[in-house]
């Protein structure tokens, strides 16, 4: 089965199945052990390492088919805007733009030669099985598709905190619209700085821009939120560690620790700054004397996906004493941490695991006092 896989020819679908029957009966041929029947050949050796290679070898199968769907939908779009820019096209030159007609004819050239790119890269993924490098060069970093990018870093368990750091801000920035009705929201979001996150060294580029953006509607107008919530908590899902946790392996909900893939510092950082931006474009749009509450999605997304409530509360004390952020946006990281521990000091108080990992948090560092002397210097903010 396994030679099936990887000979040349077939379809992806087929050889991933193939992948899945020959780590089955690894699995079982070892379970069995043994030898041979009299007068019969030995039997292949499958030991753990090997199970481990087929394991290894069927993740990455499995990552391309993903990398294959999504560069189909991408080659959808580029045939759809070579068609459109063409259409544009033959309208200028109905309208008498000799102008117009060249521009629309250059975007329609790019378009095409992106689409007849994409065939190439997609007949490629469906013809033979490619290693994790060329997927993550050549497919996933070359077409924006920052999810599986940071899905690729965690199949090979690669600890590179900078990359996963710029990787979630390009995805991230992706899904907020960069329109705003406010004149100075729209310039913070479109200032490279707005998106330096604790851990990204590359301050003068801190994301990838692939040209795709959230459109159709302003910041204000909400309509990102969800959508960009429910990708920071099922990507998170995905990228924990096999049992479940955004940590150590067998790491309980004290440990201050989270995957490679999941750079919490810097995703803390981000939403909460996001969240505080828009805050004040809502704020400055409310009818007199409203006070919208302090936004606690940030914290509802990351605990969503997987993030121990110790390391998140760590990572929203250091916003709350960060000296790039402004008094508002450490005033809502503080009341976030707040809401995060009084959560866990609930639940320990009807469970008993519960009650274990809070007292082992309280050893950490998730320190009360401390939160309530930081949060009394903001009561007159």
């Amino acid at each position: 089965m396994e030679d099936l896989a990887t000979a040349p020819g077939g379809d992806l679908d087929a050889r991933v199945s193939c992948l899945v029957r020959a780590a089955e009966s690894a699995r079982r041929a070892a379970r069995a052990g043994g030898g041979a029947a009299p007068g019969a050949s030995a039997p292949p050796r499958y030991d753990a390492a090997k199970i481990r290679e087929l394991d290894e070898l069927l993740a990455v199968a499995r990552l391309q088919q993903r990398c294959l769907r999504r560069a189909a939908d991408l080659l959808v779009d580029a045939r759809r805007a070579t068609a459109d820019a063409e259409a544009a096209a033959r309208r200028a030159a109905a309208d008498g733009e000799p102008g117009g007609e060249a521009a629309q004819l250059h975007d329609a050239g790019l378009e095409n030669e992106r689409a007849l790119d994409l065939e190439r890269v997609a007949a490629t993924l469906e013809e033979r099985l490619v290693g994790v490098s060329e997927l993550y060069n050549d497919v996933a970093s070359r077409y924006g598709m920052w999810d599986l990018c940071l899905v690729t870093l965690k199949v090979c368990g690669h600890d590179d905190e900078p990359l996963a750091v710029k990787l979630w801000t390009s995805l991230l920035r992706r899904l907020v619209p960069r329109r705003a009705r406010d004149a100075s929201a729209q310039a913070r979001l479109g200032d490279a700085g707005f998106w330096a996150a604790p851990g990204n060294g590359d301050g003068d580029e801190p994301f990838w821009d692939d040209g795709r953006a959230a459109s159709g509607a302003f910041f204000e107008d909400r309509t990102w939120l969800r959508p960009l919530c429910d990708a920071v908590a099922s990507l998170g899902r995905e990228l924990a560690d096999d049992d479940g946790e955004l940590g150590d392996a067998g790491a309980a909900d004290d440990a201050p620790w989270t995957s490679a893939a999941f750079p919490l510092r810097a995703l803390v950082a981000l939403l909460q700054r996001l969240a505080t931006l828009l805050y004040e474009t809502t704020r400055a749009g409310a009818a007199d004397g409203a006070r919208p509450a302090a936004p606690t999605w940030p914290k509802d997304a990351l605990r969503a996906a997987g993030a121990p409530r110790l390391a998140l509360f760590l990572a929203l004390l250091q916003v709350g004493a960060a000296r790039d952020a402004s008094d508002l946006e450490k005033l809502h990281a503080l009341a976030n941490a707040a809401d995060v521990l009084d959560a866990w000091a609930t639940a320990a108080a009807n469970d008993v695991r519960e009650r274990r990992a809070f007292a082992s948090g309280l050893r950490h560092g998730a320190d009360p006092e401390h939160l309530i002397a930081t949060l009394r210097g903001f009561e007159h903010t």
